[in-house]
Parts: structure tokens; C-alpha cells; sequence
């Protein structure tokens, strides 16, 4: 039993990726690298730039899992559908939100076409959950693109001001690790 649970932690810790631990930011940064890598190891070139602006201040867990998963998610579509050679996601930190704008200069699409519900084949649904993951935090999500000039995705999420109780207004803003 002994030997089996070793393993299993062994295993575990195998699993563990780099966007499992460590600050927002060197989460952010590891997955711009890793979809590099990705775009490198399928044939293609994706130059993805990370940046910072403004400092950074704690958020609640659930900012930095949306954060996190919204930066997964517009970087697959980048990688998927946008035919695109860099991308640029870009955090940002202001006395009153936080941001995360993804840029790409692949091939753009209208807007307009986005599906307003999952497509029959299953698909469809990634703009749509994080506009709705986003709306119940708060926050708001803009698409901005045009057939051939890429694609800018910015979602912006409240803090809550300086001196508020992080626990009112769903304890979601900023002051809580």
C-alpha cells in the first residue's frame, strides 16, 4: 500500500504543470510559452508576447481562475481557428479593474457571426461561457475584429474600492488572495 501511494503522489506531482502554481503573472507568462511551443511543435510559428501594466494587486481566486482559463481559451482560438503569427496577451491593473486583453494578427473574422448558442456540432461554446463567466463577476467582454485584421478579445473584471469589505458584493474584487 505503501508503495502504490508513492507511486500515486509520484504520478500527482507529474501532472503538475506550471499554471498550476505560482503568481498570476508567471502563470499568464508560462502559457503565452507554452502556446509558442504548441504553434512550434504542430508545424507553425505563434510569437506570443506577455505583458504587465500597472502593479499588481491580490485578486480572488475566482478573478484568477477566470483570468487564467479566458487567456487558455482565446489562446486555443488563436491557435485554432485566427492562422495568426503573434499574439499578445496583455494584463492590466487600475485602481478600479483588472484586465486581460488577448491581440492576434491572424485572419480576423466578423463579429456579428459569433454564434448566439452552441453550434450542433459542439461547437461554438468558448466565446459564449466566458462572456457568461465573466457577466457573473461583474465584468464585461468586448470583441473587437474585421475580416483580415485580426483580433482583439478584452475582458475587464471590478475591484472593489480601496478599504471595502471583500466579502460584500460577492467577496469577487480585489484584497482577497
Amino acid at each position: 500500500a505503501a508503495e502504490n501511494l508513492a507511486e500515486a503522489r509520484r504520478f500527482v506531482r507529474g501532472l503538475t504543470s506550471p499554471l498550476d502554481s505560482g503568481t498570476l503573472e508567471s502563470r499568464l507568462a508560462a502559457l503565452c510559452a507554452d502556446a509558442a511551443r504548441r504553434a512550434a511543435a504542430a508545424g507553425g510559428h505563434l510569437a506570443c508576447g506577455f505583458r504587465v501594466d500597472g502593479p499588481p494587486v491580490p485578486l480572488h481566486a475566482a478573478y484568477e481562475a477566470t483570468l487564467l482559463r479566458a487567456a487558455q481559451s482565446l489562446l486555443a482560438n488563436v491557435a485554432s481557428h485566427a492562422g495568426a503569427t503573434q499574439a499578445v496577451l496583455t494584463l492590466g491593473y487600475s485602481p478600479d479593474s483588472v484586465s486581460l486583453d488577448v491581440f492576434d494578427d491572424g485572419a480576423g473574422f466578423e463579429p456579428r457571426s459569433l454564434p448566439s448558442a452552441p453550434r450542433g456540432d459542439g461547437t461554438g461554446f468558448g466565446l459564449l461561457s466566458l462572456r457568461e463567466r465573466v457577466s457573473d463577476l461583474h465584468g464585461e467582454l468586448s470583441v473587437e475584429s474585421a475580416p483580415g485584421e485580426g483580433t482583439v478579445v478584452a475582458l475587464r473584471l471590478p475591484l472593489e474600492p480601496a478599504g471595502a469589505d471583500p466579502d460584500a458584493n460577492s467577496g469577487l474584487g480585489g484584497g482577497q488572495a
